[in-house]
């Protein structure tokens, strides 16, 4: 008598259930900081949701892997005044 029964196996191109490979959510994350996320999907035939899909993982995935230790404090420069004199160089 043979056993039958669901096989799962892990494709190391993927990421769960996610029908974008990683390396094409990497693709598609990083053009989106270059370009808005409805240009990105209209450039590389994709959907909008796919290019936030995309840069959600990528963020997920960089805050799970992020390395803080050695870090002691952290400068912040703030411009506070009339807005029509704010420099331009930011």
């Amino acid at each position: 008598m043979c056993e039958h029964g669901v096989v799962v196996e892990h494709i190391p191109w993927s990421d769960g259930k996610r029908p974008v490979t990683c390396a094409m959510m990497g693709f598609l994350a990083r053009w989106a900081r270059r370009l808005s996320w409805r240009e990105t999907a209209r450039t590389f035939q994709t959907s909008w949701e796919a290019v936030y899909r995309s840069v959600e993982w990528f963020v997920e995935w960089g805050l799970a892997h992020r390395e803080l230790s050695g870090v002691e404090s952290i400068g912040v420069d703030e411009f506070i005044g009339d807005t029509a004199c704010a420099p331009t160089t930011f």
